[in-house]
Order: C-alpha cells, then structure tokens, then sequence
C-alpha cells in the first residue's frame, strides 16, 4: 500500500472484473458515494504487469487513488468509506462498526466460499454439500434481517448490504436454493438501486 502521493492530484482508477463478486462490491461503493473512475478491466487468465505492481495478491480489486494504492475488496471499500464520507456507509458507533465487520466477514469467507463451491465444486456430493452449507447461511442471514428489516442494520444501508448482495445473482440460474422470503425482498430492494444496477450490467465502466 503506497501512501504518498499529493491531495489535488487524486484520481481514482479501479481495476476489476466483470466476472468477479469481490469486485461488483466496490463499484457499487463508488458508485453509492457518486465517485468518478476510471474502469480497468481485467483478465484474470491474463494479468498486466502494472496491475500486479498493485494488487499484490494478483486479485480484484485494486485501487489508485491518488498516490494510495489498496487491494482486497473489505480493505478498500472501508477506505472509499473514510476517505469520501457522504453518504455514509458504516455505522457512527465503534460497537456498531465492529457489529458490520462481523457480518462483513461473515459473507467473505463464509457465503461467498460456498456460493463458489455450488458452481465449480469437485464433484457432485461437494456441489451439494455446498448447498446445504449455503442454505444454513442464508437462515442466518434471513434470521438477522429479521429483528433489523428493512436493511441489515436497521433503516440504514450499509457495507453489510453493499458485500452480503453479489452472490445472490450469480445464483439466480441454479433452482431450488431455499433463501428466506425476507432475504428475498431485501435481495430485490438492493437490485433496484442504480448504484447496483449499473455496477452490475453487462459494461461495469459506464
């Protein structure tokens, strides 16, 4: 992570990929704070040198911004979160942000391994077993959204929302997932936001 660079000299460039949830998670925070940027495309079968000199993990995404360079999706839209503050995307509270991590957390290394495993799991009983795993997930989820609706923290939308939403349409085409009718209905309100949708269209740089 560099650190330098001069404040009037900032302009945010986003390397990403279309393909990647990590990545659909900080368009929409840039495009939830109204932020300009420039889109980078990347193929992650074919990586560019200047992109690997900054994300070092050889991942999606990885931003400039300015002289600050920052990988890994969490990392970053915390940054965007602090750096730009209007609106908000993190509680007020040191409690309630350390409550967001937690859910935050929660669908990185949680929902989002087993939601790959559906698609790309070794064999058939590792598919299913990922189903199962998924669908336990998804009750949590459903559960806390439950005693907070309309969003995972109350009336505010937040990171949580912005990183528990990208698995949800990469499993639209595989049928008979049981997802809770409240995780539903919190699925189709995120979709509706234009920050969502133009993140998610088939152009992530428009």
């Amino acid at each position: 992570m560099n650190l330098g660079g001069k404040e009037e000299a900032r302009v945010i460039t986003l390397y990403s990929a279309r393909v990647c949830p990590y990545a659909l998670t900080t368009r929409v925070v840039l495009r939830e704070k109204g932020l300009a940027f420039e889109h980078i495309e990347i193929d992650l079968k074919n990586k560019p040198p200047d992109f690997l000199a900054v994300s070092r993990y050889g991942k999606v995404p990885a931003v400039i911004d300015g002289g600050v360079e920052i990988y890994e999706s969490a990392i970053i839209n915390e940054y965007l979160d602090e750096r730009y503050p209007e609106p908000p995307l993190m509680p007020s509270t040191a409690a309630e942000r350390a409550y967001a991590r937690l859910w935050i957390d929660f669908a990185l290394t949680q929902m989002m391994p087993a939601s790959a495993r559906i698609a790309f799991g070794k064999d058939d009983a590792d598919k299913q077993a990922a189903r199962m795993e998924f669908e336990s997930h998804c009750a949590r989820l459903g559960a806390e959204l439950d005693a907070r609706a309309p969003w995972f923290l109350g009336e505010r939308y937040t990171l949580v929302d912005v990183t528990c939403a990208p698995f949800f349409p990469r499993l639209a085409r595989y049928a008979g997932l049981a997802i809770p009718e409240r995780l539903v209905a919190w699925w189709h309100r995120i979709s509706e936001r234009p920050a969502c949708i133009a993140s998610a269209g088939s152009n992530p740089a428009r």
